[in-house]
């Protein structure tokens, strides 16, 4: 069975090939030791880069028993955003007696469940990431939020089939009822629009508690979900009691943390400003009152003063109320 884009006659010169290889469960196929029992679930794949009109071609094959393949179908795609698919499919070859079975025009997944419970579990997972100045893990957690939001949004919403990845995020993006600026939100958590750590906080921020009060009519199947207390939270104002308190977080100032190896060292023959010491160069201490001690003298035959060296903080001529840098040549 031919799935993907050549199935959809969208294939370009560099899409891959999808072949789903069925094996029936009940076949009269002997048992042995190195292959599993015609009983057992059966799951391979297997991938070749063949030539093909003088070009490579990448060519993906994936093997499983009927029974567990016509399963997977009724599970939700965990690459469209929670929406339901309905993705073409082409037959290439079956016996006859599985043909009438398996020859299907398009292949249908349902829907994913309304996930609110890991929605607002995954901002405070970006909230905890800001709070420790963490700006990774910030977006890290954005971006994981922004897929769940429509599964969530989907309980409002006018029912939206998916065929490919690329038009699930289109599907995702463009969901009628939806927070103001949902989708410049959703383009900054998924990491498709630039914005500091800060502006992704405050985006994912807003989806949450934008989505909330648009799904709060809905609690009953949130209640099938996440159980009871959940959907009684949605209705009571418990939930935007939490999202206040990590609202609080999004907003709050995060450690300054500093990073002295982002300070390249001086190379030689540059110039470099370096802290300046109170003492002079020579290293005299001071007298009570501020007056300097006098300096050793020269040893005898020396002609001239020393090279200062890169941590040098001042010249000789230098007074100790000068300022406290100075630019040395390396």
């Amino acid at each position: 069975m031919l799935r993907g884009s050549h199935a959809r006659r969208a294939a370009t010169e560099h899409s891959d090939v999808d072949v789903d290889v069925l094996v029936a469960a009940d076949d009269d196929r002997p048992a042995s030791s190195t292959r599993p029992r015609p009983t057992d679930p059966y799951a391979a794949r297997r991938a070749y880069l063949t030539e093909f009109d003088g070009r490579l071609v990448h060519v993906s094959v994936a093997s499983r028993d009927v029974r567990s393949w016509v399963h997977r179908l009724g599970q939700p795609a965990d690459w469209a955003f929670g929406l339901p698919v309905t993705a073409p499919a082409r037959l290439l070859w079956a016996v006859p007696e599985w043909r009438r079975r398996i020859d299907l025009p398009v292949l249908c997944q349902p829907a994913d469940e309304p996930r609110l419970e890991e929605l607002i579990a995954t901002l405070g997972k970006v909230a905890g990431a800001r709070l420790a100045g963490d700006p990774i893990g910030v977006r890290f957690a954005a971006a994981d939020l922004a897929r769940l939001c429509p599964s969530v949004l989907r309980l409002a919403n006018p029912s939206v089939r998916v065929v490919s990845r690329r038009a699930a995020l289109t599907a995702a993006l463009d969901l009628p009822v939806a927070p103001p600026g949902y989708r410049a939100d959703m383009l900054l958590c998924l990491g498709l629009r630039a914005g500091d750590p800060t502006e992704v906080g405050a985006a994912a921020g807003r989806l949450v508690t934008g989505i909330v009060p648009l799904v709060r009519p809905y609690a009953d199947e949130v209640t099938a979900v996440a159980g009871a207390d959940l959907a009684e939270a949605l209705a009571d104002g418990r939930v935007d009691r939490y999202l206040g308190q990590l609202a609080r977080a999004l907003h709050a100032v995060p450690p300054v943390t500093r990073d002295a190896t982002s300070v390249p060292a001086p190379r030689a023959g540059e110039w470099s400003t370096v802290p300046a010491s109170d003492a002079p160069v020579t290293g005299a201490p001071t007298r009570p009152g501020g007056a300097p001690a006098p300096a050793r003298p020269a040893p005898p035959g020396s002609t001239r003063p020393s090279r200062p060296s890169c941590a040098a903080a001042r010249t000789a001529s230098s007074p100790p109320w000068s300022a406290r840098t100075t630019r040395v040549r390396c």
